[in-house]
C-alpha cells in the first residue's frame, strides 16, 4: 500500500464524517443578476440632475467624467449639461471659482428646474507629470523570443503619464437642500503610456477618465444598478420547496419565495426534525438577503445557527459563511448612511 494511497483513503474518511457531509452536503445554488436601488434608502425622487463644474484642477473635465459614468448606468435621470448651466447668476459664477456651498447649490438647483445637484472637490495628491523614455520596438520571434523590430530600428520616446488625487462627490436634494449621496475617494491614481506627447485636450481627458475610475462608490450609491446574487439553498429542507424558490428568485419573484419559503418552515417545525428547521430557517434568510432585509436576514441566519447548536447539531460551514456576509453588508451599508450625513 503507497503512502499516496494511504492519503487518499485518509481524506476520503474525513470528508466523510465532516460536519457538511454529515448534514447531508446537499445545497442548491441560486445564481442570478438583479437590480438593486440607489442604496441610501434617504433617496428623495429624483429625474433632473445637474453636475456643476468641479472645484479643482480640470474640475470641468471631471464633472464630465462622472456624467459618461452616470449616464452609462440603468437609471432614468435626465443630465443638465455644462452648456445648459449658463444662467448669469452670482453663485454659478462662485462655482467657477471654486467656491460653493450647499445652500448656493440649492440655489443654482431651484433657478436650473432641477430635483438635484452634484457638487465635487479635486484635491491634487500628485500633480499631473509626464515622464519620457527611449524604448526600441520589439517583435515575436521565430523561436518566441522577443527581438528588435528590423522595420524600426531607432529608438521611439514614449511618455507616461500619471497624477492622484483626493476626490469628495455630494448629491444635494433641491427641496430640502440635505445630502443624499456622498463619496470621497482618497489617493486616487492613474497612469497612461503614449508615443504622443500629451496636449492639453489629452490632459482634460485623462482628469476625466481618472474621475470615472475613481466615483464607483458614488455611482454605485446613487443610481440603480446591476448587482450579482450567488447563495445556496438547503435542500435539506425539502427538496421540492427549495426548487420552487430557486425557480421564483431567478424569476425576480421574491414576494411568491417568501411564501414558499414561510411556509416551508411551518412544515418543518412541525415535523420537529431539527435539522429540517434549521434549513428551513436558513433558506428565509437567503430569500431576506435577496430582498435587502439585511437586518432580518441576519436575524434568521443566526437562528438557523442556534437552533443546531443548542441541539448539538454539526453545522454545514455554509450557514457561517451566509452569516459573514450579510454581516458585512450591512456594515458597509452602515458606513455609507453615517458618510452621508
Amino acid at each position: 500500500m503507497t503512502a499516496r494511497f494511504v492519503l487518499a483513503v485518509s481524506l476520503a474518511v474525513a470528508l466523510i464524517n465532516s460536519p457538511e457531509k454529515a448534514f447531508g452536503d446537499d445545497f442548491e445554488r441560486v445564481e442570478t443578476t438583479k437590480v438593486r436601488p440607489a442604496q441610501d434608502k434617504r433617496m428623495k425622487p429624483v429625474k433632473r440632475i445637474a453636475i456643476l463644474p468641479f472645484v479643482g484642477q480640470s474640475g470641468s473635465a471631471a464633472s464630465n467624467g462622472l456624467l459618461d459614468t452616470l449616464r452609462s448606468q440603468p437609471n432614468d435621470y435626465t443630465f443638465l449639461e455644462r452648456d445648459q448651466l449658463n444662467l448669469a447668476t452670482e453663485e454659478l459664477k462662485l462655482v467657477e471659482k471654486g467656491i460653493v456651498s450647499q445652500d448656493q447649490a440649492k440655489k443654482i438647483g431651484e433657478a436650473l428646474g432641477a430635483d438635484a445637484v452634484i457638487i465635487g472637490q479635486l484635491d491634487v495628491v500628485s500633480a499631473f507629470k509626464i515622464a519620457e523614455r527611449q524604448e526600441t520596438k520589439m517583435i515575436k520571434g521565430p523561436l518566441g523570443t522577443k527581438i528588435p523590430d528590423p522595420l524600426h530600428p531607432d529608438p521611439v520616446t514614449i511618455y507616461t503619464s500619471s497624477a492622484s488625487l483626493n476626490l469628495s462627490i455630494r448629491m444635494i436634494h433641491v427641496q430640502t437642500g440635505e445630502i443624499l449621496t456622498q463619496a470621497n475617494e482618497q489617493g486616487a491614481s492613474r497612469k497612461v503610456e503614449s508615443e504622443n506627447r500629451p496636449t492639453d485636450s489629452d490632459i482634460e481627458a485623462f482628469y476625466a477618465d481618472l474621475v470615472k475610475e475613481a466615483s464607483g462608490e458614488f455611482v454605485r450609491n446613487a443610481s440603480p444598478h446591476r448587482v450579482k446574487y450567488d447563495v445556496r439553498l438547503h435542500r435539506k429542507a425539502g427538496g421540492d420547496e427549495v426548487g420552487r424558490i430557486k425557480d421564483y428568485l431567478l424569476a425576480g419573484r421574491s414576494d411568491r419565495a417568501t411564501k414558499i419559503a414561510n411556509e416551508n418552515l411551518e412544515l418543518c417545525r412541525k415535523s420537529k426534525d431539527v435539522n429540517k428547521i434549521a434549513a428551513a430557517i436558513y433558506n428565509l434568510a437567503m430569500v431576506k438577503e435577496y430582498q435587502d432585509s439585511l437586518s432580518v436576514a441576519l436575524r434568521y441566519c443566526d437562528e438557523a445557527v442556534d437552533t443546531l447548536v443548542d441541539a448539538g447539531k454539526d453545522m454545514p460551514h455554509t450557514y457561517r459563511d451566509a452569516s459573514s456576509r450579510i454581516r458585512r453588508s450591512i456594515d458597509s451599508e452602515e458606513s455609507l448612511q453615517q458618510e452621508a450625513k
